[in-house]
């Protein structure tokens, strides 16, 4: 009783500023904990959702089909004497999906370019049941994999997209495909690639693309972050796109390069036709940040588009099974053939 006398003697002695700081650091204590629960919220529902929606063991069945019947279906992009010069070149594949295996016709092409934000590439994450699902529309199509984290470094990333467009095109007649009417999906960072690269086909010598598909696209990557109020998540997006230009440009780090890899600012007429998808409820890759102001420059160039919002998805969904975002590759499809020459 005395203890707790003398606590509540101490607790009324306290001076009006020290009370003001201490409720001062409880209210803050309080904000950041509601921002850490709503994100965490956030991200168990993503992983809920991307658990059965990406088709995953699908496309690697495919795959593994594939294979069977042709043989080989994976290619390095890189020959042992450059992989020798350079061991990040090592592993770097294009991966060949033939529309029917058993009697290859020469078709019109997709390269699929899956994201992971520089940090990782996985192509059967995404992009392995996306491609099966084009081949059932007859579509001969690709998945790549690239260079991440260190050896993504001075835009690897960006070398490893030419170098599987200059692979394809070099071997048109054997993967029976023309480049006349060419297809790239790109998702998250594979969106900033994909974006990057149509900004630049023209210089790089390359036909441009009938069309592109740009699925939650990272392509504020290289603006400054917009602050939202929920500290935990504007801290994320800071972290976020330090990693993405770390990784992406490490030594070259300054003001021009960071310019040069911001899709936004490099945008003009030449840019070819984007079908674009975004989750409303992605907080990975915000739309508003991302896609929404990617359309305001598409507008202003007078760029033919086609905007999907999908609510209540989030990020990384793929061919999005289940969802509401189910169907749009059949709505990037019937774009893509819209858009052909």
């Amino acid at each position: 009783m005395i203890g707790q006398n003398k606590m509540i003697n101490t607790i009324f002695s306290l001076t009006v500023g020290m009370k003001i700081f201490l409720i001062a650091i409880a209210v803050i204590a309080i904000y950041v904990l509601i921002c850490f629960f709503i994100v965490l919220f956030k991200f168990i529902n993503m992983a809920k959702q991307n658990k059965n929606c990406r088709r995953i063991q699908e496309g690697k069945d495919r795959f593994n089909t594939i294979e069977k019947a042709i043989g080989k279906a994976s290619y390095n992009l890189y020959s042992d004497e450059e992989i020798k010069l350079d061991k990040s070149k090592e592993g770097i594949k294009l991966y060949y999906f033939p529309a029917n295996e058993n009697d290859i016709q020469t078709t019109d092409y997709c390269l699929l370019v899956p994201g992971g934000g520089y940090y990782s590439s996985d192509p059967a994450l995404v992009s392995f049941g996306c491609a099966e699902k084009l081949n059932q529309k007859g579509i001969n199509c690709f998945v790549m994999n690239y260079r991440v984290k260190k050896d993504a470094n001075n835009q690897a990333p960006l070398l490893d997209l030419i170098r599987a467009l200059e692979f394809i095109n070099n071997n048109l007649e054997k993967f029976k495909v023309n480049n006349e009417n060419y297809n790239l999906i790109g998702f998250s960072a594979g969106g900033h690639l994909v974006s990057l690269f149509s900004t630049k086909y023209e210089k790089l010598g390359f036909k441009k693309p009938s069309s592109i598909s740009l699925i939650y696209p990272w392509v504020s990557l290289g603006k400054k972050i917009k602050i939202t109020g929920n500290v935990v998540y504007d801290i994320f997006n800071i972290v976020e796109r330090k990693v993405g230009l770390d990784y992406f440009l490490k030594s070259k780090i300054n003001k021009e390069m960071v310019d040069s890899i911001t899709v936004l600012n490099h945008i003009d007429k030449s840019f070819p036709p984007s079908y674009i998808l975004h989750g409303d409820s992605d907080f990975v890759v915000n739309h508003k940040t991302n896609s929404e102001e990617l359309i305001k420059v598409l507008k202003e160039k007078e760029i033919n588009y086609k905007y999907n919002l999908v609510p209540k998805v989030n990020h990384g969904f793929g061919i999005g099974i289940n969802t509401n975002a189910e169907g749009w590759l059949d709505e990037a499809y019937d774009f893509w053939n819209n858009s052909k020459k």
